[in-house]
């Protein structure tokens, strides 16, 4: 399940802080700055735009951006789409060539530019950009945790949790608030 943004102050700052951590990532930051594509992203549910750019001579940083169409430049690349949308392609989860075929997202201009710099935004840095985008909410979850510790990935979905053994099915996490639940019929 994705997430989507409460309003459109908490979209900004989100994706002000992944703009923030592409810019400063000594390794993605210098690239996008040389694959100088100007980007307009518009977020139909929120009615906001984004358009952002590679930094000028003078210019400190590698990326520049603004919350406006009110700027000096020419995007290169348009693209349209929802917060939730959105939330899910700066997490790198949004396969975009699909969503653009399922108008998920809705592109315009130099559609090649754009794809080319997604392997430079699959980078480590990218990666520690994906860890604040918006996670689900815990009441979208149906059995929300207890537990403190939040987990570094989804839970295990394999049916084998070690090479050549019986699979281990069912069970009961100590974690979890969701009351144990007899098996139906009882066992004899």
């Amino acid at each position: 399940m994705s997430a989507s943004f409460e309003a459109a102050k908490e979209l900004r700052e989100v994706i002000d802080k992944i703009f923030s951590l592409m810019d400063a990532d000594p390794d993605m930051g210098p690239k996008l700055r040389d694959a100088d594509t100007p980007q307009r992203f518009e977020f139909s549910d929120f009615d906001v735009v984004v358009n952002i750019r590679a930094t000028r001579d003078d210019e400190e940083g590698n990326l520049y951006w603004e919350w406006s169409d009110d700027v000096d430049w020419d995007s290169k690349v348009q693209m349209t789409m929802s917060s939730e949308v959105a939330n899910r392609y700066f997490q790198g989860k949004e396969n975009v060539p699909m969503a653009v075929a399922r108008r998920r997202i809705k592109t315009g201009g130099d559609l090649k530019a754009a794809l080319a710099l997604i392997p430079i935004t699959r980078s480590a840095g990218a990666t520690r950009a994906r860890r604040i985008c918006r996670a689900p909410s815990p009441a979208s979850s149906s059995a929300p945790s207890t537990a403190r510790r939040r987990a570094r990935g989804p839970p295990a979905m394999s049916a084998i949790t070690c090479s050549g053994r019986a699979p281990k099915v069912g069970g009961h996490s100590a974690a979890s608030s969701a009351p144990r639940r007899p098996l139906v019929p009882a066992p004899t």
